[in-house]
């Protein structure tokens, strides 16, 4: 947002008094549309200044402000008192924090935060790429990650901040001025998870961030962890329940009650080793518990069909109880489908995969088109009905966050492999969409070129990025299912300059909201600093230090 600082005379906050001293290095004044901001008076440099956000930030920017700093790094400002000195040793070290407690040593711990956000600063700074944002969240608290390549040409992330407040904007907004990044983000991931981030808030982030940027913001969202959730719930034994036009569970839940009662406990032993002997199949022979789950209920009568038939051929009474033929022969489509949807749930669980970028889902939702689309064809009306359900899913690709315009930078969708996928999801449609994709892509990359070509006068992208875009598509893709593909750009950045530059922007977006990604031991400790009872401030920044000094190092 282009901010009016020649109205700052005119609409500087003065309603009441600002009574923090922070206020003297500070301009506080108001923009077009009534929002509060903070200008440093020694570097220049915008904060939000509303007072919901407190004066924390600002103090803390005071501490690391180039335009504070002598030539010889040294602030000029006082420095706060430590009750920390340099010179001591362990058991004196310990000793300190012991006896005045992490809050007392409030500004010792800030200054460490503040050094490593300088060193920070200063890497991303120097980066080409821009960043993609994930907010997420775990136990009551969201945490926003950047992704980017490094110039290295290998995918990175780092979380930047912890918070607990509900105006995810404002907040948002905050953290990323902050950090200098907020003209260098390429795209937004909000968890859905999470009922404090409202869709009125989702939508104000995403505007303010295309407003900021030199290069167009991609709009990624959370509806492929929807699409995906949908499925998996519609490949669970309930959904199968649902379907089936028979009472199975109940007449199975019958049959256990009658093999577990002691006085049938013989009679079920010895109808299953003749039914062993006779050299027929039983693949459950224990009686499950009575509180098991449906599908091992079901699993287990399934497994048990010759041993009911013998108990039926010993007790004619036993008749009345039993399957009937035309419930045999459903519950037999019922476990056939029940374990074909057990091996789809494995694969669905193999393939997503927290760090995968949006590149890389495209193919899996046409994998799992064509799967689901073979078994809607199946004789089996179990397996018809189920696939046809999650095939509603799956054909909504395109609104779940896979942004065509990424998915073309997978040199392993090229036009050949993106035709063929366009002609099994659109049919007859398939041509007039591919070319309407196309023409997308191009648009885009031309609007990247504008921003680049701003931003950097070293290299004339305009002129080569039709002929780059051309010769890609047409280029034979590589077989390989594991290919690096950040560093098939780098190997290729001399022959489609412009194209890998923005493969370098856009290649970060991340697909998916990853858990906390900590061993075990670290999550522990930052559960605890984060439940605990330290100032707010002091416990997020003592958070982002602590996984900064435990990861930078891998990372």
């Amino acid at each position: 947002m282009a901010m009016n600082t020649s109205m700052e005379s005119s609409s500087s906050i003065k309603r009441r008094k600002l009574k923090s001293k922070v206020w003297e290095d500070f301009i506080k004044y108001e923009d077009k549309e009534k929002k509060e901001w903070a200008k440093c008076k020694h570097c220049e440099k915008v904060f939000v200044g509303s007072s919901k956000s407190g004066t924390t930030h600002l103090n803390n920017h005071l501490k690391s402000c180039q335009g504070l700093r002598t030539l010889g790094g040294v602030a000029d400002k006082g420095k706060m008192k430590s009750v920390i000195g340099p010179n001591l040793n362990g058991s004196e070290l310990v000793s300190r924090i012991i006896k005045y407690g992490l809050n007392d040593i409030k500004d010792d711990i800030l200054v460490i935060y503040e050094q490593k956000k300088c060193n920070f600063h200063g890497y991303l700074d120097k980066l080409p790429s821009h960043f993609s944002v994930t907010i997420e969240w775990w136990d009551a608290f969201w945490y926003l990650r950047i992704w980017f390549v490094d110039d290295s040409w290998e995918l990175r992330n780092m979380i930047i901040n912890f918070n607990n407040r509900g105006d995810v904007y404002e907040l948002v907004k905050s953290v990323l001025m902050d950090w200098n990044i907020h003209r260098k983000i390429c795209s937004v991931i909000i968890s859905c998870h999470h009922p404090l981030i409202y869709v009125e808030q989702n939508e104000n982030l995403k505007n303010w961030l295309k407003e900021q940027g030199s290069v167009p913001f991609i709009v990624a969202s959370y509806l492929h962890e929807f699409a995906f959730s949908e499925i998996q719930a519609n490949l669970s034994f309930h959904k199968l329940k649902e379907i089936s036009p028979n009472k199975i569970l109940t007449k199975a839940s019958d049959l256990q009650s009658y093999v577990s009662k002691s006085s049938n406990d013989l009679s079920f032993n010895n109808a299953v080793t003749e039914a062993t002997s006779k050299g027929k199949i039983v693949t459950s022979q224990s009686v499950p518990q009575t509180s098991c789950q449906d599908e091992s209920l079901f699993e287990w009568v399934v497994g048990c069909k010759e041993v009911f038939c013998e108990l039926e051929h010993r007790y004619p009474d036993f008749k009345s109880m039993n399957f009937t033929k035309e419930e045999w022969d459903d519950a037999t489509l019922m476990y056939g489908c029940w374990q074909v949807m057990k091996d789809l749930k494995k694969e669905i669980d193999s393939l997503l995969d927290a760090s995968k970028t949006v590149n890389v889902y495209f193919s899996i939702f046409c994998y799992f088109f064509l799967r689901f689309d073979q078994l809607r064809k199946s004789d089996n009306s179990y397996l018809h009905t189920i696939a046809s359900c999650c095939l509603e899913h799956v054909e909504c690709w395109e609104y779940c966050g896979l942004v065509k315009e990424v998915i073309i930078l997978d040199p392993r969708c090229k036009r050949e492999t993106l035709e063929s996928y366009y002609k099994m999801i659109y049919g007859n449609d398939a041509e007039a969409c591919f070319d309407k994709m196309i023409d997308d892509v191009k648009n885009f990359f031309s609007n990247c070129v504008k921003g680049i070509s701003s931003s950097c006068s070293s290299h004339d992208y305009n002129t080569t990025l039709e002929s780059e875009l051309d010769s890609y598509l047409k280029e034979k893709h590589p077989e390989d299912e594991g290919l690096d593909v950040l560093q098939w750009w780098h190997d290729k950045s001399l022959i489609y300059p412009t194209l890998a530059r923005i493969a370098c922007y856009f290649l970060s977006i991340s697909i998916k909201t990853p858990d906390l990604d900590l061993d075990d031991s670290l999550r522990g400790e930052i559960d605890d600093i984060l439940l605990g009872s330290l100032d707010d401030d002091l416990k997020y920044k003592l958070a982002c230090t602590k996984i900064w000094l435990n990861t930078s190092e891998n990372n």
